[in-house]
């Protein structure tokens, strides 16, 4: 098999895939595409656990190419997300005294190299 024919037949299977999508989308009420999201969303945290891989590795291109979702809407939403488990599991653990509160203010603070970069820009960038 030529590397062409293989491009070929990728090509229509994206389109298979993509007309299928396409019908989903088109008769779709609000209700049923929350509950494919969610569904979606369940199954990108249960691969997302097994492999050991964040839930957003999975989500965003399950937003883009399946529910059509702008990329940036979709990485949004994944930030959000990220944001919102993150401070829940860092709650958890300061409350029950796994997180030392003064190593992790210093290691929150940059290093005098990364300020200075950033102090002498005000001199030098005449970019607005």
């Amino acid at each position: 098999m030529s590397a062409w024919r293989a491009c070929d037949e990728v090509r229509a299977g994206k389109q298979k895939v993509s007309r299928v999508f396409n019908t989903l989308k088109a008769n779709v009420n609000t209700i049923e595409l929350t509950f494919f999201v969610f569904l979606g969303s369940l199954a990108a945290g249960f691969l997302g656990s097994l492999t050991g891989l964040g839930g957003g590795v999975v989500i965003v291109p399950l937003l883009t190419l399946a529910f059509h979702v702008d990329i940036r809407y979709a990485i949004g939403a994944s930030l959000v997300s990220v944001i919102a488990t993150s401070s829940g599991a860092a709650a958890a653990y300061v409350r029950e005294g796994y997180s030392n509160i003064r190593v992790g203010m210093f290691l929150k603070s940059p290093p005098p190299s990364a300020r200075s970069p950033a102090r002498l820009s005000r001199f030098t960038c005449r970019c607005a």
